[in-house]
């Protein structure tokens, strides 16, 4: 943590330096806004698992050299890094979110990752737990894990390899294949509103939108809340 707050302190002093004091106000008022307050409504999916890999059993990727793997423990993705494959790094910092893996895994949530060489290419978790769900999301989604139920959130492709099918490839013969092993048959999952991409592959791989969820937050209050949509 105090790492994490002098790198910020040199980043801000940076910008001042090299931007002036204007863009580093701009810098800093969009880094809290989010912080202090979101507003946000998300598509809620729910997918049958052997449906899923039925529908898109022929489905590949023209991509050579890829590596998938499952990181389950921290030792496991020290042993990871240890071959030559980053994990803490590049996956936990893609599009600026730095996210505490190693406090994910601690927890019961799941890695799956892809790999082109040695390049991360692709990410994608699993929760299978109340404690797990409650440790790596803001969103109190309403799951029934112990009927075999999953949740899967922050799937993340390298911008070289997006529109090629790889994201869909890692959680199809990748993470469905391992919940379905490990007796899960249902898999839910929160998209955005506006996240066009993640919609298109819930609807290409026949996933039920059977909820509308509503999150807001302001300072310490949070509100959430799901609407059932009508079946068509």
């Amino acid at each position: 943590m105090l790492d994490k707050l002098k790198w910020q302190l040199q980043r801000a002093r940076d910008v001042r330096r090299s931007e002036g004091t204007t863009s580093l106000l701009r810098k800093v008022f969009r880094f809290l806004t989010p912080r202090l307050y979101q507003s946000q409504t998300f598509y809620l999916y729910e997918g049958i698992l052997h449906n899923t890999l039925d529908l898109l059993k022929d489905f590949t990727v023209d991509i050579p050299d890829i590596k998938m793997v499952s990181v389950s423990t921290n030792e496991e993705a020290e042993a990871l890094e240890a071959d030559g494959f980053d994990f803490y790094t590049t996956f936990a910092t893609s599009d600026g979110r730095n996210l505490d893996y190693r406090q994910r895994l601690s927890v019961g949530a799941i890695a799956f990752c892809t790999y082109v060489g040695n390049v991360p290419a692709s990410i994608s978790w699993i929760v299978t737990s109340k404690q797990a769900q409650n440790s790596v999301s803001d969103l109190p989604i309403k799951m029934n894990f112990a009927d075999g139920q999953a949740y899967f959130l922050d799937a993340w492709t390298h911008p070289e390899y997006r529109r090629g099918g790889l994201s869909t490839y890692n959680l199809l013969y990748n993470q469905f294949r391992y919940l379905i092993d490990n007796g899960r048959n249902i898999a839910r999952s929160s998209v955005e509103d506006h996240n066009t991409g993640s919609i298109a592959f819930h609807e290409f791989g026949k996933f039920r939108k059977y909820a509308e969820g509503r999150y807001a937050k302001f300072l310490w209050w949070r509100f959430w809340k799901e609407t059932p949509t009508t079946p068509s």
